[in-house]
């Protein structure tokens, strides 16, 4: 049967071991309400191992002192009592799991804590302009990034096994840990965190923003709730396995909670991979060019990006082509009936949108039937193709010709006036019929072929007419012209049309 465990149970856990003597003293003095810095700076002092790492890194670039402290009370007086427990509680934990030997990946939790301990402390200096009475904010967030996940390590000592499976079902995604924690445990490591830092008493705003760093939901103390929140989804996004997805999710999350925009963000994250890597170096810790990774990481994206945008391209190509496939009549190649009716609402609708007019020609080939019956279907083939292919040659530019069904054709004329209608109508059936057909078939004798065009203008804003108006007075058109012996052309206006017909 499987151990139950409650978070008391994890904390008093024999295998997690205990913080030294000094490291706690410090931690009780800093609580103190009327605080002795000379007091604290004498228990530091009585670990010479721990003062030399303290003004080391005190001293180093991160903190950027104009000029070197050699004392521990001017250097804690510098960092403040937040930046110097969460060093000490560092500096001890460290020194601690690097002789722990079991499933858990230590180098990795503390990669990633220093990670969000820069990254924290990067927002918080970036933000600290809006929050003014948070003299401390930026000391806060460091210790708060830094301890965020520090819950993390009573679960790993109370079963490791149970925690190793927990965080092998994660997939390297620290985000969906806690999920899985509460599955094994009850609880999270954020709850197991926010007890640890309660026990040392530090204080009520890194309790919090331990507690809440996976949700950032802290009412009372807001700001480092969502730094740290921020943080750790920044260092999930960097050492994760989608960084770039994941720092766009972050860009967002830093948008939304700070006003960070695209550009301050990025910035951020320059910072941070310079920071996270001097951090690491405090606690001897390996870390990973951060840099380098990121760039790796936006290199992959925009090859990925030119990737997709190629394969959309091609498939845009592929879509115009089975389009254009659809839409063209495979006997003449050109437009067939299917994107004539389309063209035909369309541009009607652009002509009333704008107040201009739109033309119709319908056109049908003179004793096309008596050509089939005299020369076969082949040769009456050839005869609609040669049609097509003189009547394309004079269209004009937006125009759009198409085979309407059989031996019909139609031709749309966007913004043509009514000389333009009968202009071009004429030119069609001169084309037409100019030069006989069928020169090239061997022993057969040419054929003359002509049309009769019927024309119709409709100027949609000043009428009541709507495509189908149109059409039926350019067809009322064309049966005129073969009424009155074929080989010639008649023109209406569309709505003068539809009124003849109702009266």
């Amino acid at each position: 049967m499987r151990q139950k465990f409650t978070v008391e149970s994890v904390l008093e856990c024999p295998n997690l071991p205990g913080l030294p003597t000094v490291a706690m003293e410090v931690i009780s003095l800093t609580r103190e309400e009327d605080v002795n810095l000379r007091e604290v700076a004498s228990r530091v002092e009585l670990d010479p191992a721990l003062t030399a790492r303290v003004l080391r890194t005190v001293n180093s670039a991160y903190f950027g002192l104009g000029k070197p402290v050699a004392s521990i009370q001017r250097g804690i007086g510098y960092m403040g009592f937040n930046a110097l427990v969460s060093l000490i509680l560092g500096f001890s934990l460290v020194d601690m799991t690097r002789r722990r030997q079991d499933h858990f990946d230590f180098v990795g939790f503390w990669r990633r804590s220093t990670t969000a301990a820069a990254t924290a402390r990067r927002i918080a200096m970036r933000i600290a302009d809006r929050v003014p009475e948070h003299h401390e904010l930026t000391d806060e967030a460091f210790a708060a990034g830094l301890l965020q996940d520090i819950g993390m390590l009573p679960l790993q000592a109370a079963d490791p096994e149970r925690f190793h499976n927990a965080e092998m079902l994660t997939g390297n995604d620290h985000r969906i840990l806690s999920g899985y924690e509460r599955e094994a445990f009850g609880f999270d490591h954020a709850t197991v965190g926010a007890a640890l830092a309660r026990r040392w008493r530090l204080p009520e705003s890194i309790i919090e923003s331990i507690a809440h760093h996976h949700d950032g939901k802290s009412t009372d103390h807001p700001f480092v709730s969502r730094i740290s929140f921020l943080a750790s989804e920044i260092a999930s996004a960097m050492l994760g396995p989608n960084i770039s997805q994941e720092l766009e999710r972050a860009a967002r999350l830093a948008d939304g909670l700070f006003n960070i925009d695209e550009d301050q963000f990025r910035v951020l994250i320059q910072e941070v991979t310079s920071d996270a890597e001097e951090v690491a170096r405090f606690f001897d810790v390996e870390q990973v060019d951060l840099q380098r990774v990121v760039q790796e990481a936006e290199q992959t994206a925009m090859q990925l990006q030119i990737d997709n945008r190629r394969r959309e391209k091609q498939l845009e190509q592929q879509r115009d082509a089975l389009v254009e496939e659809m839409s063209v009549d495979g006997l003449t190649g050109i437009y067939n009936r299917r994107f004539f009716d389309d063209q035909l609402h369309e541009r009607f609708d652009q002509a009333r949108r704008f107040r201009g007019t739109i033309g119709l020609l319908m056109i049908d080939v003179d004793h096309f039937k008596s050509i089939n019956d005299d020369h076969g279907h082949p040769v009456g083939d050839l005869v609609l193709k040669e049609c097509a292919t003189r009547m394309g040659q004079i269209m004009r530019r937006g125009d759009v010709l198409c085979r309407y069904g059989g031996e019909e054709f139609v031709v749309l004329l966007p913004g043509a006036t009514k000389r333009e209608i009968a202009t071009v109508a004429e030119r069609l059936r001169i084309r037409v019929e100019d030069e006989p057909f069928l020169r090239t078939l061997g022993d057969q004798s040419p054929i003359t072929v002509t049309i009769s065009v019927g024309g119709a203008l409709a100027t949609p804003d000043q009428d009541s007419t709507d495509p189908c108006d149109l059409l039926h007075a350019a067809d009322g058109a064309l049966y005129q012209a073969k009424r009155e012996g074929r080989n010639q052309s008649c023109f209406v206006v569309a709505n003068r049309t539809r009124q003849q017909d109702a009266a």
